[in-house]
C-alpha cells in the first residue's frame, strides 16, 4: 500500500468513529445527560391543636402522730423517812391543743393523787420501828404505751409502794385509756352496747385465758371472786390493737407471789358486743 493511500485510510477511519461519537451513525442511541434532583427542604406545617389538661392532684398532708414524754413528780421528806418518784406518760402532738392539755392534766391529776395517798399513809403509820429506822417508805413508777394513734389512747401506769418496816412492797396499776377526738377518758362500759352481758362475757373468757396459764388450777379461791362480772374486777383495762387486756390487782385472782397477772382477750371474741359506733367500732 502506498503512503497516500495509507493515509486516506486513516482519515476514513477517523471521521467513523467521529460519527459513532456524536449519534450521526446508526446503531447506538445518544447518551442522556444525567438530571439530579435535589431533595425538598420544606415541610408540611404541623397541626396545632389545643394543650392537653394538666390534672392537679392535691393530697393533704398526714395527719401527725401523736408521741409521749416523760412527766415526773418526785419529793420527800428526811425527817419523815420517805421519798416518791414517778414518771408518768405526756402526750404532744395532738390535733387539738385543748384536748392535749386536758388528757395531760387528768394524767397529772391522777398520779398527783396516788402521791397524795402515800404520804398521808406515811405520816398515818409515824416513824419507822427502831429496828428498821434506817428504812424510808418509797413510792415509784414508771408507765407503758399499750396504744397510741390518731384516735386512742392507751396507757398504764404502774406503780409500786413500799411502807418501812413492811414484809414486802405493794403494786398497783393506773390505767388510762381516752378518746383523742374528744378527750373524754373512756370508761369500759363504753367500748360496749348499752345493756350488753359484756360483764359476763369477760368474766367467762378471763376464767378460761387464766386456766390456761401455769398454776391457776391450784388457786380457784382466789380465780373465781376475782373474776366475779363486776366493773371493779376489770377496772385495769387497756387496749392494743387486737386486743383488751385485762391486768389484775394483786391477791385479786392469785397470792401475792403471783404478782399482777394479765388476760389479753381478743376484740373478735367480743365484735356482738361492741357498741356499732363506739371507740373500738370506729378506731378498728
Amino acid at each position: 500500500m502506498t503512503r497516500r493511500r495509507a493515509a486516506g485510510v486513516a482519515v476514513a477511519a477517523a471521521l467513523a468513529v467521529g460519527l459513532v461519537a456524536t449519534g450521526c451513525g446508526g446503531g447506538a442511541s445518544p447518551a442522556k445527560p444525567s438530571t439530579t434532583v435535589a431533595p425538598s427542604t420544606s415541610r408540611p406545617a404541623p397541626t396545632v391543636g389545643p394543650a392537653p389538661a394538666t390534672t392537679t392532684v392535691t393530697t393533704a398532708p398526714p395527719s401527725p402522730r401523736p408521741t409521749v414524754v416523760d412527766d415526773v413528780l418526785e419529793g420527800g421528806d428526811e425527817a419523815q423517812r420517805y421519798i416518791y418518784r414517778l414518771t408518768f406518760p405526756k402526750l404532744q402532738g395532738l390535733g387539738d391543743p385543748a384536748v392535749e392539755s386536758s388528757v395531760n392534766a387528768d394524767i397529772r391529776a391522777a398520779v398527783g393523787a396516788t402521791v397524795d395517798e402515800f404520804v398521808t399513809a406515811v405520816k398515818d403509820f409515824g416513824a419507822p420501828p427502831p429496828a428498821v429506822a434506817d428504812q424510808k417508805s418509797a413510792l415509784d413508777g414508771d408507765y407503758e404505751v399499750s396504744r397510741l394513734d390518731e384516735g386512742l389512747a392507751s396507757l398504764a401506769v404502774r406503780v409500786s409502794r413500799f411502807y418501812a418496816g413492811a414484809a414486802h412492797p405493794g403494786a398497783v396499776v393506773l390505767a388510762f385509756n381516752y378518746d383523742l377526738g374528744t378527750g373524754h377518758r373512756l370508761a369500759l362500759g363504753d367500748l360496749f352496747t348499752a345493756g350488753s352481758p359484756y360483764l359476763a362475757k369477760l368474766s367467762e373468757l378471763s376464767r378460761e385465758l387464766l386456766a390456761a396459764q401455769p398454776g391457776f388450777d391450784q388457786v380457784q379461791d382466789f380465780v373465781l371472786p376475782g373474776t366475779e362480772p363486776t366493773a371493779d374486777n376489770f377496772a385495769g383495762w387497756t387496749l392494743t390493737d387486737n386486743d383488751l387486756v385485762i391486768t389484775f390487782a394483786e391477791y385479786q385472782v392469785a397470792p401475792y407471789a403471783m404478782g399482777m397477772p394479765h388476760v389479753s382477750i381478743p376484740f373478735a371474741s367480743l365484735r356482738t358486743l361492741l357498741a356499732p359506733a363506739g371507740p373500738l367500732a370506729i378506731h378498728n
